[in-house]
C-alpha cells in the first residue's frame, strides 16, 4: 500500500475486495464478543469521527487491534478530516498513539504522512510539538523524509517545534539528521537546545530507526502472506464455470 512509505506494498498490490473481506472476517474471529460490542458502541457514540477520537483516547490509542477493527469497519474514515482538517493520522501523531497504531493508519493510507492540516501541519509537525515517541517520529520520517524540511503556515519546521516544546533528545536527533540545514534557521536558544540534545539522542535515534524498519518489515511480510490465496479458493469466472460444467457432463 505504499506511495512513499517503505514496508507497505505499492498501490497496485493492494489486496482485492475478496482478500480484504477475508482479512476483515478473520480479524473479527480473533476478538471476543465483548470486544466487538465495544467497537460497535464506540461507533454508535462517535459516528463518523469514531476513528479520529479513538486514536487520541487513552483506552484506544495504544490498542492496534481495536483501531484495526475500526478501520475495517469504515475505511473512508482514514481520509475524512475533522473541523481542523485533521486526519486520524494527524491526531494519532499528536496524541501519543503507539507506533503500531500510527503504522496501521499509514499502512492503509500512506498519503496521510504528506497531508497538511488547516494550519499547514504535517503529522511530523504535530508529533514534534506533541512530544511523540521517537519511534513515531522515525516512522513518519521513514514514510515522508521531506517532511523534516516542510514549513507550516507560521514558518516553523518540525525541528523548530521540537525545540520550542522540548521534545526528547532522540526526536531532536532524528529531525536534525533528516534536515541538518535547519540549524541555520533556528534562533540562538533553539540552536543551543538542538545542539545539546542531538548529541545526547544520536544512539537512541538510530535504535528508533532500526525498530521502525523492523516493524515495517513485519507489516510487509504480513501483506505478502495475506495476498497468498490458494488457487482453489479463488472464485471462477463465468467462462471457467461453463468449462467445468461441460467437463462434468
Amino acid at each position: 500500500l505504499q506511495v512513499g512509505c517503505p514496508g507497505f506494498g505499492y498501490a497496485e498490490d493492494m489486496p482485492s475486495a475478496l482478500q480484504n473481506a477475508a482479512r476483515t472476517s478473520y480479524a473479527r474471529k480473533l476478538v471476543d464478543e465483548a470486544t466487538q460490542a465495544t467497537i460497535e458502541e464506540w461507533q454508535k457514540q462517535n459516528g463518523k469521527l469514531a476513528l479520529h477520537k479513538a486514536v487520541e483516547d487513552d483506552k484506544w490509542k495504544r490498542d492496534a487491534t481495536k483501531v484495526g477493527l475500526l478501520i475495517d469497519a469504515e475505511r473512508d474514515a482514514l481520509t475524512r478530516t475533522d473541523v481542523g482538517f485533521r486526519l486520524p493520522v494527524h491526531l494519532a501523531a499528536r496524541g501519543h498513539a503507539s507506533v503500531e497504531v500510527v503504522a496501521l493508519l499509514l499502512e492503509f493510507y500512506p498519503d496521510g504522512a504528506e497531508e497538511k492540516t488547516w494550519h499547514g501541519y504535517l503529522p511530523v509537525h504535530l508529533a514534534a510539538r506533541g512530544q511523540a515517541s521517537e519511534e513515531v517520529v522515525a516512522l513518519l520520517l521513514e514514510c515522508f523524509p521531506e517532511g523534516a524540511k516542510a514549513m507550516c503556515k507560521d514558518g516553523n519546521l518540525p525541528i523548530h517545534l521540537a525545540a520550542m516544546y522540548e521534545a526528547s533528545a532522540e526526536v531532536v536527533a532524528l529531525l536534525y539528521e533528516a534536515c541538518p540545514d535547519a540549524m541555520a534557521k533556528l534562533d540562538a536558544g533553539q540552536a543551543e537546545y538542538v545542539e545539546k540534545k542531538r548529541k545526547q539522542g544520536a544512539a537512541g535515534a538510530q535504535a528508533a530507526r532500526e525498530s521502525v524498519r523492523a516493524l515495517l518489515d513485519k507489516l510487509e511480510a504480513r501483506e505478502t502472506r495475506d495476498r497468498r490465496i490458494e488457487p482453489e479458493t479463488l472464485p471462477q469466472t463465468e467462462e471457467e464455470t461453463s468449462e467445468t460444467v461441460a467437463e462434468a457432463a
